[in-house]
């Protein structure tokens, strides 16, 4: 990750926002794995794990169809020292509360890790 990890994540909220399942995906590797326990709630899963990039897409199909309104707004964007995680802070419009994804990037500088907590 570089010095425009504040823009990166910017396109990234724009592209959520958008609602354009594509253009989110770009942001991801093929062996993305996203963490998150709202998703183990919903899904039933144990771990609360998805692996890769095509099931966490479908996941994610499924959220955006549900929630058709559904808006991002960065409240903070923080760099590890290491540069390779950035945690984005933000509201969703749909709980109307702070939620946090820490992303670890790959050596192309695309999230390889989300952990994602409301």
């Amino acid at each position: 990750m570089t010095a425009d990890y504040k823009e990166y994540i910017d396109r990234l909220n724009d592209a959520w926002n958008s609602h354009k399942l594509e253009e989110i995906l770009r942001f991801y590797s093929e062996d993305f794995n996203l963490y998150s326990p709202s998703a183990a709630k919903i899904l039933g899963l144990d771990n609360g794990l998805l692996h890769n990039r095509e099931e966490v897409g479908k996941w994610w199909r499924r959220v955006l169809d549900k929630l058709p309104d559904l808006h991002f707004e960065t409240l903070n964007v923080s760099l590890s020292s290491d540069k390779r995680q950035v945690a984005w802070i933000f509201k969703s419009s749909h709980s109307n509360k702070a939620a946090v994804s820490i992303f670890n990037f790959n050596d192309e500088g695309r999230i390889c890790h989300e952990y994602f907590f409301e």
